[in-house]
């Protein structure tokens, strides 16, 4: 008899097609050994202490982008379970919410988002923007434990100098996974923190591919890259479905292959997105950890930046904004209890104490932030005007390609 809830076929692994080799096979093992004398497998000891299975079929993102965040030895700066600061899979839902991507995955934006959100540096290149052997650059870089060269001395120049980031992220679900200088940056940080993530190591590599191109079962995947074997130029794909396949090898130029395809739900190209630890601390918080922090639902908040979407036209100064808000009724719609949900003091807003703490002042201390405030304290049916101008100004923040020229002169 089958349960309701059960599928009507059920799977125990899969065996890796030909164009594979698994990593403990003999050859596999071989090549790991060759790769571990030549230099070229750095990147698989950290990757291989933070090895996981997705928890879910369509979290392969947020599984890489855990995988990551830890091997690069960031602090999360919240609690996962107990006393202990740590990356899951659980607790990357600020860009979009874990219950949508269970049932429909997350583009190559939104995985850069998360990463980016959650204290990474990322650079998220399509496979448009880059060539084949700038992408062997890149993994050899990687694998070797080098941070990529900047001063055009090797082929990576061309994904670095690659084209305009705006092009590389276009489509973006949130302001902070833009590659613009006008986007948010990532999260801060508190002191300890700092002192952790304050030196920018090497990157990593997570590839965002199709499985199809390789001879494999399913469709679009992400997954980190653990080692580089030169002599057969082939790479070590570290397959967080680890239910389905183990890590395997695989030809660098077949995998290119798999990379520049075309997403269908995005119409845009597949990437690589090279993840690093953050260089420099930063004080301009980001927009879904702070959306998160506060307690903002995800309803609420689409609901705000579609509306300001709407409505908002390029500004070029403090009081033509405030001159747009005005016109717009912003404190309105942020008070309107779109969602449902309320906690009594109108805007939705419910600081989560201590986790918002450090994200609350960083967003306060933004010039811009006491025009909004201002703006929304002349309004006396506004219960929180604190509140409320927190919101307001996530959602501006959000839309900040809308602000044009203001980014450096209201901030």
């Amino acid at each position: 008899i089958v349960m309701p809830d059960e599928p009507a076929r059920t799977f125990h692994r899969r065996c890796l097609p030909p164009s594979c080799l698994s990593l403990s096979s003999e050859a596999g093992r071989r090549f790991f050994r060759e790769a571990l004398n030549d230099g070229t497998a750095e990147s698989f000891f950290p990757l291989s202490e933070q090895f996981l299975t997705q928890n879910e079929p369509a979290f392969c993102g947020v599984a890489s982008v855990a995988m990551v965040l830890n091997a690069l030895k960031i602090d999360p700066g919240r609690v996962w379970k107990g006393p202990w600061r740590w990356f899951s899979e659980s607790m990357l839902d600020g860009c979009k919410p874990l219950e949508i991507v269970e049932k429909e995955g997350m583009t190559f934006n939104e995985v850069a988002c998360v990463a980016r959100c959650n204290g990474a540096s990322v650079q998220a290149v399509r496979a448009d923007e880059l060539s084949l052997a700038a992408f062997r650059a890149f993994v050899l870089a990687a694998c070797q434990g080098n941070v990529p060269k900047r001063d055009g001395s090797d082929d990576s120049r061309q994904v670095l100098h690659a084209k305009e980031p705006e092009k590389r992220l276009q489509g973006t679900s949130c302001g902070c996974a833009t590659g613009s200088a006008t986007s948010l940056s990532c999260p801060a940080t508190s002191g300890d923190e700092q002192a952790h993530n304050g030196s920018a190591g090497p990157p990593f590599v997570i590839a965002s591919y199709s499985r199809k191109v390789l001879g494999q079962t399913g469709s679009g995947h992400f997954s980190p890259l653990g080692a580089y074997h030169r002599n057969s130029d082939q790479v070590l794909i570290m397959d967080v479905a680890r239910f389905k396949y183990p890590p395997h090898w695989v030809s660098l130029p077949l995998l290119w292959d798999a990379i520049n395809t075309v997403d269908p739900d995005t119409g845009l190209r597949r990437g690589v997105l090279v993840v690093g630890a953050p260089g420099t601390r930063t004080n301009r918080p980001s927009v879904c950890r702070c959306k998160a922090a506060f307690g903002v639902s995800q309803t609420r908040y689409s609901a705000i930046r579609a509306f300001i979407a709407r409505g908002m036209p390029e500004v070029h100064s403090r009081a033509e904004l405030v001159d747009v808000m005005l016109g717009l009724g912003l404190h309105r719609i942020v008070s309107l209890e779109a969602d449902g949900e309320s906690d009594g003091r109108g805007a939705g807003v419910r600081v989560r104490a201590p986790l918002a703490g450090s994200l609350l002042a960083d967003l306060r201390a933004l010039p811009l932030w006491t025009i909004v405030q201002s703006f929304v304290s002349t309004h006396e049916d506004v219960h929180d005007p604190d509140g409320v101008a927190d919101v307001l100004l996530l959602c501006i923040l959000s839309l900040r390609e809308r602000l044009c020229a203001v980014s450096k002169g209201l901030e």
